[in-house]
This record gives structure tokens, C-alpha cells and sequence, in this order.
């Protein structure tokens, strides 16, 4: 309803495929709790009046929540998705408790600047395999953490119910429901930035796997010839292609400082051995995504992240590795570049509480 406004129930029940009983159920549930409501009968021809439906964006507010290394993006999201207001808090990693604190205190501020709204929680994307309750990180190779109550931190330091999503869920999350835009209903997306993963949707649902950990593509071993893993596996994707790690190979190589994807992407266009590093990188990422459109059979592939400049670079080589690994495919992979921004993983995150509250 956010990305498709003013639909009626029969558009709806052609749109979802479910019997008409049931989708009025659901929205007049929707309308007692005041998140729907009803516009201006339409008179369209002999038979009912169209009456579309439209969210009320300020029913509630959610706060979400985007975690990378040294700074989290706050966005506060209205019912329909939209971000109201965007913020960057620097903090640090490398000390959960002190993170949590410094959210805590921020989000807070931002209840109190509007104390007359109906705040539903706060969500919080990372880069991770997240609990099934989604109260815990159990395992973050970026963060570097293992099995942490970070919810039970937050909603202390907070005062709001939070719970915690995994970074690449959020972001196909928010594809799914982008106002505006070209929403397929199925697809793969890709999300290249300190962490590597990806996201299967199928028939609009974004399939998580047992424990929540299916997006952990950074974690398949695509050279055992390469560096080892903080994971404690060996040429793993993630210190291939992740940005902090590029950033490391190619200092080294080069003898020259990144501080971020622009650095790199300036880097390899400037030095040839930052260019051979780029050129490997987009190489085992191409056949890692060939791999996983083969063994899915989905020929729409999204790429997104924070690595997006570094996209030029690795291209050439990237088409190289998805040739090798998907020459079966009846239709083969099909590249969109989609825009990231740093709110990208905040406002997916909103949206997963959203749809979690309204049982969705």
C-alpha cells in the first residue's frame, strides 16, 4: 500500500492473489488500528464504487537503524516508508556496550523532540547472522562479534522496543517497497560495501533460510588459494571484494592510503597493481553471483552498497566471472545498478518493524 498508494480491495486481490473475505478482513483490521484508511468513493460505472486506500504515514514512527564500522545512520520513518528525518551518529565497534549507550541517548533526543507521536520501536540493521528472535547477533565477522545480546542493550538504553535485522534483508526489504520505483517480484540482490551479501526474493518474500543465514554469500570459499577469513575459513568473498579489506590489499600493494570507495575507485584507475587487485575482485564476485543465479534459477540481479564507486573497476572482470558460472541459464543474469545511500539500511530496517507490528 506504501509503494502502490490509492488501491482499492479488488485491485488488491488481483494484486496479491488472495480471496476478496480475506483482504477485506485485513484492511478493515487495518483501518480499526489507523493505519489505513479510505479515500473518496469513486463512481466508475454501473456496478460498487472504487474506494481506494491510502497509509496514514503518521499513525506511528519507527526509528531504524543502519550499523557500519565508526558511524550508524538513524532515520525516523513514518507508516509509509519515508524517511522523516535522517541522522549520523559516530560510534565505535570495537565496544558494543559504548555503541549502545551513544544510541541509546541519541534516540531519546529524537523521542522527545516529538513526544505527542506513537513511536513502535526501533530496528537496527547489521552486517551478521541475526537470532531467530532477533535479539541477538550471533555472529558478525564485520563487527567482530559473537553472540551478542545487543536488543536487550539497546531497549535499556533506549526506552523503545528494539529488535535487530540483518543489513541485506533491510535493504531488499526496502527494494521491495520502494515508492516509485520498478518493485520485481523476484530477484537477488547483491550489496558490496565492509561486508558482502545478498538477498533472495522470491514472489515478493525474501527468503532468509534456517537461522537467518542466508545472505552470508561473503562467507562462500570462492579461491582456496586466497587470504584466510576472520571467519576462519580461506578466500572467503568477504576479504576479496569487502571494502575495508580492499582497502587494506591494495596500501599494501601500493603503498598508498583509501579512506574510502572513491579513494580505491581513483586508485585503480591511477595504479596498475590497485587495478589487477579490482580486476581479481570483480573476477571471483562474477563467479560467486553466476553460482548463485544457476543454482536459484533468478535471472534479475540488483547490485547495490556503499562500494558502488568501485563499480567502473570491477565490472569488466565481474561479466567475465557471471559468463563462466551461468552458461545454462534459459535467461541469463541481468545487471540493475540501484542508487545507495547511507539511509539505504535504516529506512529497510524501519520497514521490516512496520510490517513485523502489523503482522504483515
Amino acid at each position: 500500500m506504501a509503494s502502490e498508494p490509492n488501491q482499492s480491495r479488488s485491485d488488491l486481490v488481483a494484486r496479491l492473489g488472495l480471496g476478496p473475505a480475506t483482504v477485506s478482513t485485513q484492511v478493515r483490521r487495518l483501518i480499526d488500528m489507523g493505519i489505513l484508511r479510505e479515500g473518496a468513493a469513486q463512481i466508475l460505472g454501473s456496478g460498487r464504487p472504487r474506494v481506494p486506500l491510502e497509509v496514514v504515514p503518521d499513525a506511528g514512527r519507527v526509528v531504524g537503524v543502519g550499523i557500519n564500522p565508526g558511524q550508524a545512520t538513524v532515520a525516523t520513518v513514518g507508516l509509509d516508508g519515508a524517511a522523516l528525518e535522517v541522522t549520523t551518529v559516530e560510534v565505535s565497534t570495537n565496544s558494543p556496550r559504548e555503541l549502545s549507550r551513544a544510541l541509546g541517548r541519541h534516540v531519546r533526543r529524537l523521542v522527545e523532540q516529538d513526544a505527542a507521536a506513537d513511536w513502535w520501536g526501533l530496528s537496527v540493521a547489521i552486517s551478521g547472522v541475526i537470532s531467530a528472535d532477533a535479539t541477538r547477533v550471533a555472529i558478525s565477522v564485520v563487527h567482530g562479534w559473537r553472540d551478542l545480546g545487543l536488543a536487550s542493550m539497546l531497549q535499556a538504553d533506549s526506552g523503545m522496543d528494539t529488535f535487530l535485522v540483518n543489513d541485506i534483508g533491510a535493504l531488499a526489504y526496502r527494494e521491495l517497497f520502494r515508492t516509485g520505483a520498478e518493485n520485481p517480484a523476484d530477484f537477488m540482490l547483491v550489496s558490496l560495501g565492509y561486508g558482502v551479501g545478498m538477498a533472495v526474493v522470491r514472489d515478493h518474500h525474501i527468503l532468509s533460510g534456517q537461522k537467518g543465514a542466508s545472505t552470508e554469500i561473503g562467507h562462500v570459499s570462492v579461491d582456496p588459494l586466497g587470504p584466510p577469513c576472520p571467519c576462519g575459513n580461506t578466500g572467503c568473498l568477504q576479504v576479496l571484494v569487502g571494502l575495508g579489506d580492499l582497502m587494506k590489499s591494495i596500501s599494501r600493494s601500493t603503498g598508498r592510503e583509501a579512506a574510502s570507495a572513491q579513494d580505491l575507485a581513483e586508485l585503480a584507475a591511477a595504479a596498475p597493481r590497485a587495478g589487477a587487485i579490482m580486476d581479481r575482485a570483480g573476477y571471483w564476485l562474477g563467479r560467486a553471483v553466476g553460482g548463485a543465479c544457476t543454482m536459484t534459477g533468478l535471472s534479475t540481479v540488483l547490485l547495490t552498497g556503499q562500494s558502488l564507486p568501485l563499480w567502473p573497476a570491477l565490472q569488466t572482470s565481474f561479466q567475465a566471472g557471471l559468463g563462466e558460472t551461468s552458461p545454462t541459464m534459459a535467461i541469463p543474469p541481468a545487471l540493475q545498478v540501484r542508487e545507495w545511500d547511507a539511509s539505504a539500511e535504516a529506512i529497510g530496517a524501519a520497514s521490516l518493524m512496520i510490517a513485523r507490528r502489523v503482522n504483515l
